[in-house]
């Protein structure tokens, strides 16, 4: 092999790392931001009024996992989630992408 095929090689390996990562990573945040209490209620409007588009997006249901994974990440230490992320402990790649599409 010549040196650029081996450099070659070792990029598509680091850009899977990086991508198992954070993959990881959002999958530990969504298992541990289960346990906690009362973060999974949408905030209320002081005057109950919304327009159309507010409405929608605080419906979505994607806008209210990322509204709960960031309370999550505001009022916890990030510590036991890097515990969580040893390169010995994580699965596969394939088995965190069925994670998200279950």
């Amino acid at each position: 092999m010549n040196p650029s095929n081996r450099f070659a090689i070792r990029v598509v390996h680091m850009v899977r790392t990086v991508y198992r990562r954070s993959t990881a990573i959002v999958a530990c945040l969504m298992a541990e931001a289960l346990d906690v209490q009362g973060l999974h209620l949408p905030l209320k409007s002081r005057y109950g009024r919304y327009t159309p588009l507010a409405k929608t997006l605080q419906e979505d249901p994607s806008c209210q996992l990322c509204c709960v994974l960031r309370k999550f990440m505001l009022q916890t230490d990030l510590s036991t989630i890097e515990e969580n992320l040893h390169e010995s402990d994580m699965p596969l790649l394939s088995t965190l992408r069925q994670v998200f599409i279950i």
